[in-house]
């Protein structure tokens, strides 16, 4: 058993070290990592040799309810979820807006519409991949880390794409670091993780129509805006607003508590 000399420690319950014997309930739930919290009578968690580990107890999600992101007030809940909902538009917004470079692109490379569109088109097959590949990160990592690292990755990709105009290989500068962009795009995949830390199942309906209302508004608002630089500003300006933009949602989400249970 456990004592108040053990409790000072990081106490961290991991699915892996458990076996199926012991916790009820979704396994991934009952990956949780408590600092500084006296628990006493919680089971030790085995090693491989059988041995008890001096500092892992067994923490289910029933014994810590109270700290996970499930306990969360509704107004902090949906406070995280508006900036994931500018997060997401963000993403889908850095999507679509490349629509509007294309004429600009295809005068100063001198390259056909079917060319100039491959940017758009790589983007959005590595966006899948990107998905895909962030999103089990996301459940060992955490929710905050993983989004924060993907936006950074996309926020700088934009910088060379918009200096693509200085080089001899100016496009297919481009279409390398779109690629890039959609690979290291997180996408719903993260969010939609998010709203499931928060809300349990018979309570995620309105939660997961927000976020996918925000991945169509993203795609929306990017031709409206693509319009505007088009009309009255260079082509590259398509990449340096996608910049700002993800700038701001990132500088947003840095605010955002982490949701995830396991860590």
């Amino acid at each position: 058993m456990a004592d108040d000399s053990i409790s000072s420690k990081a106490l961290h319950a991991s699915v892996r070290d458990m076996g199926q014997d012991f916790g009820r309930g979704d396994p991934e739930k009952q990956d949780l990592v408590v600092l500084g919290t006296n628990i006493t009578k919680l089971r030790p968690v085995k090693n491989d040799d059988d041995s008890f580990h001096p500092s892992r107890l067994l923490l289910t999600e029933e014994k810590a309810y109270n700290s996970l992101a499930f306990a969360f007030s509704e107004p902090k809940k949906w406070l995280i979820l508006t900036t994931i909902f500018i997060v997401q538009i963000s993403m889908n917004f850095n999507a679509a807006i490349y629509a509007s470079a294309v004429p600009g692109m295809q005068e100063h490379f001198g390259i056909g519409p079917f060319k100039a569109r491959l940017g758009q088109f790589i983007f959005l097959v590595m966006y899948a991949f990107g998905c895909e590949l962030w999103a089990p990160w996301s459940e060992e990592l955490g929710r905050w880390k993983v989004l924060q690292a993907s936006l950074g990755l996309v926020n700088l990709w934009q910088i060379p794409c918009a200096l693509a105009q200085y080089v001899g290989t100016g496009y297919w500068m481009i279409f390398g670091f779109r690629a890039l962009g959609g690979l290291s795009s997180a996408g719903g995949s993260v969010t939609l993780g998010m709203v499931a830390d928060m809300w349990e199942p018979a309570d995620q309906q309105y939660a997961v129509a927000f976020v996918v209302f925000s991945s169509v508004a993203g795609s929306v608002v990017a031709p409206i805006c693509g319009g505007f630089i088009t009309e009255y500003l260079d082509w590259t300006w398509v990449f340096w607003i996608s910049l700002i933009f993800g700038g701001v949602a990132q500088a947003l989400h840095f605010a955002v508590p982490e949701t995830r249970t396991s860590v």
